[in-house]
């Protein structure tokens, strides 16, 4: 359970750093 919770995290955290990486990329 413990890892499965972390892989989420870990993916949520990655998901927003991918977002924030268009964002620079575009402006």
């Amino acid at each position: 359970m413990e890892v499965t919770l972390k892989i989420q995290e870990l993916s949520q955290a990655t998901g927003v750093s991918a977002k924030t990486i268009r964002f620079y990329e575009e402006s």
